[in-house]
């Protein structure tokens, strides 16, 4: 489950469309940027990923860490 302070990054990286490296539990990786967060068909919460040629809606709960991929203020990396 991730804490209020980790999804307080999660909303920072959607309101400022940051690019970020986002790994999951399973060892999968994404790349994209992110966009908004909502709920899925299961009413998981979610972070909406746009990557170059796909959008993945991928579970919060499932996240192992959140790397920004550009220069700003507010994280470098996120482990949940």
């Amino acid at each position: 489950m991730v804490s209020c302070s980790q999804y307080d990054y999660i909303e920072l990286a959607c309101l400022f469309h940051l690019p970020v490296k986002l790994t999951m539990k399973s060892g999968e990786v994404y790349y994209g940027v992110a966009s908004d967060t909502q709920r899925n068909s299961q009413k998981q919460e979610c972070i909406e990923l746009r990557g170059e040629e796909e959008t993945w809606l991928l579970e919060t709960g499932q996240l192992s860490s959140m790397e920004a991929l550009s220069e700003q203020p507010h994280f470098s990396v996120i482990h949940f």
